[in-house]
């Protein structure tokens, strides 16, 4: 070999070695940006979504390394809430009851907090309150409540109140208990509601007289006890509501007299 082809030899491979070390650095892995992976990722120029394959192929190759997009938590669903006709165990009737079913979606990250109220002319003051857990339906139902419930839920920071439960018109009627004495019953009230008693009886010579004050529970009804002296009978019971409002009953006679 001359010194001439020797030196352009040598010339050849420094150049070519020159070349071998100025390679760029190996490339990251593009596999996520292929088949429409590029819209899981946050393109860095725009803060959104890369808009196609090549972009996010090159900023990987460039050194550049895939941030997720962070998917956002869906809205709040506001909660449901159903009233329906309740039931209590006694002449196999409707007696004084609500039911109430109430449903809302917790999802991951987020709790719905229900809270029974009653209404009777103030503020509702919650009686009990129950916390769903995250990332399931948040559903309950409760039974025996009064005409004037209302439930509340706090999801994400807002609140939500149903509509006041209505049971029926509220009544009062004489019958037998369980155990065949006779009795009153009143129910479908607001809990707590303070109400009158008055029978007009032969005992009272067709005059109303008071049998008393009484204040419905929070389920809304309430039984009196009645003697089983014949001289009572028949028997008309008379409710007066708080606003004046009277709702005379059937007249009612004890079957042992």
């Amino acid at each position: 070999m001359t010194g001439r082809v020797r030196g352009a030899f040598l010339a050849l491979a420094m150049l070519l070695g020159v070349v071998a070390f100025a390679s760029p650095a190996q490339a990251g892995d593009a596999s996520p940006c292929k088949e429409g992976g590029y819209v899981n990722y946050v393109d860095p120029a725009t803060g959104q979504p890369f808009k196609n394959q090549g972009q996010c192929v090159s900023f990987v190759r460039r050194g550049g390394n895939l941030v997720p997009v962070e998917e956002e938590p869906p809205p709040p669903v506001e909660p449901t809430f159903e009233f329906t006709s309740g039931w209590l165990t006694g002449n196999f009737e409707p007696i004084w009851a609500c039911s109430i079913r109430y449903e809302a979606w917790a999802a991951p990250g987020q709790v719905v907090s229900f809270g029974i109220s009653t209404l009777n002319g103030v503020p509702p003051v919650p009686q009990s309150v129950t916390t769903l857990s995250t990332g399931e339906v948040a559903a309950d139902e409760i039974s025996q409540v009064a005409t004037g419930t209302v439930i509340t839920a706090v999801l994400d920071g807002e609140t939500y109140t149903s509509s006041p439960a209505y049971c029926g018109p509220a009544f009062i009627k004489g019958t037998l208990n369980d155990d065949g004495v006779p009795q009153i019953l009143a129910g479908r009230l607001m809990a707590q509601e303070k109400v009158e008693v008055l029978v007009v009886d032969p005992a009272s010579g067709g005059q109303e007289r008071l049998l008393g004050n009484y204040s419905a529970p929070d389920y809304g009804g309430f039984s009196i006890r009645l003697s089983e002296d014949c001289s009572t009978y028949p028997m008309t019971p008379i409710l007066v509501r708080a606003d004046g409002t009277r709702l005379v009953g059937e007249p009612f006679t004890y079957p042992s007299c």
